[in-house]
C-alpha cells in the first residue's frame, strides 16, 4: 500500500484515476471544486508553503502531478500558463526536496512532440516543467517519469473538448469547428490513460527520469473528424473555420505510439 498525492484531483483524469486507487491511501490537492472524502482519500486545501511537512508526516512516497492550464494555447495567456505549468509545478515539486517522497509522476503532452505555427506556449510550458524535472530526479536521489498523454476521452466527459462536442452536434446536419482542422490530435481513452499512472505507481524504484509515451499516432483534426463520422455511422457536414491561422503540424516524434488496449473503433462506438 502506497501514500499517494495528487495534485489536479479534480480533473476529468484525476477522478478517473482515483477510483482505481482503492488499495492506497490516497490524498488529493483540491481548490475550488469539491470531491467528498472516502475510505481511502482525504481530499486537502493546503497552502503549498505546508507541503514538505504534509509530505513528512503523513509518509508520501509518491508523487502524481496532473494539474495544470491548459485553457488558451497562445500569445494571449502566456503568463497564466507560466504561472501554473511552470512555477506553481515546480513550487511542489521543490516540496519534495527532503522528504520522504520518492517518486514523481507527472502528466506532460504529446504537444511537446510537435511544431506548429503559431507557436504553442502550453506545449512550451509543459517542456520547460519536464526539463525542470528531469534536473531535479538527477540531484535529489529520486524516481520521476513524465508520461506524454495524448487527447483523453472517454465515458463522463463535459470538458470543452473535441470528442464530447461532437457527441453533443454528431445528429445535426453540420457541425461548425472552431479551428481549420489542421491542428492535431491524438485520441486515448481514460481507462488506458490511468493503467499508464497505476503501472508507473506499482513499478519498482529506480534513481533516474524516464520519459513514457501515452499518445496514439498523431493525426489532423480533420481526419478524426472523418474517423469519428465513419466509425459512429454519422453523416453531419464539417464546416471547418478558414480563418483560423494555425498551419500544418510538424511532427517531431521519432519513437513508437502507444498501442492502446481498447481499439479507437471499440472506445469510439461505445461511447
Amino acid at each position: 500500500m502506497k501514500n499517494i498525492f495528487i495534485t489536479g484531483v479534480t480533473s476529468y483524469l484525476g477522478k478517473n484515476l482515483l477510483n482505481k486507487l482503492d488499495q492506497h491511501n490516497v490524498y488529493g490537492l483540491i481548490n475550488k471544486t469539491h470531491l467528498d472524502p472516502k475510505k481511502n482519500f482525504v481530499p486537502l486545501n493546503l497552502n503549498l508553503d505546508d507541503l514538505n511537512l504534509f509530505f513528512n508526516q503523513k509518509g508520501i512516497d509518491t508523487l502524481i502531478h496532473l494539474a495544470s492550464n491548459s485553457s488558451g494555447f497562445y500569445e494571449d495567456n502566456i503568463e497564466s500558463l507560466v504561472n501554473v505549468n511552470v512555477q506553481l509545478s515546480n513550487k511542489i515539486l521543490q516540496a519534495t526536496k527532503n522528504s520522504t517522497v520518492k517518486k514523481v509522476i507527472y502528466s506532460g503532452s504529446y504537444l511537446q512532440n510537435v511544431k506548429q505555427n503559431p507557436l504553442n506556449f502550453y506545449s512550451i510550458s509543459k517542456q520547460i516543467f519536464e526539463n525542470l524535472l528531469e534536473n531535479f530526479t538527477v540531484k535529489n536521489n529520486i524516481q520521476s517519469v513524465s508520461i506524454q498523454f495524448g487527447d483523453i476521452f472517454g465515458k463522463g466527459d463535459s470538458r470543452d473538448k473535441l470528442i464530447p462536442y461532437l457527441l453533443t452536434n454528431e445528429d445535426k446536419s453540420q457541425v461548425k469547428f472552431k479551428s481549420n482542422g489542421l491542428g492535431c490530435f491524438s485520441p486515448i481513452h481514460i481507462s488506458d490513460a490511468t493503467d499508464l499512472i497505476i503501472s508507473e505507481i506499482e513499478s519498482p524504484f529506480i534513481n533516474k527520469f524516464e520519459k513514457k509515451v501515452g499518445f496514439t499516432k498523431i493525426i489532423s483534426v480533420k481526419e478524426f473528424v472523418h474517423l469519428y463520422k465513419k466509425i459512429r455511422n454519422k453523416s453531419f457536414e464539417s464546416i471547418f473555420n478558414t480563418e483560423d491561422p494555425v498551419e500544418e503540424m510538424v511532427i517531431n516524434f521519432q519513437g513508437t505510439y502507444y498501442v492502446p488496449e481498447i481499439s479507437l473503433e471499440k472506445s469510439i462506438s461505445e461511447l
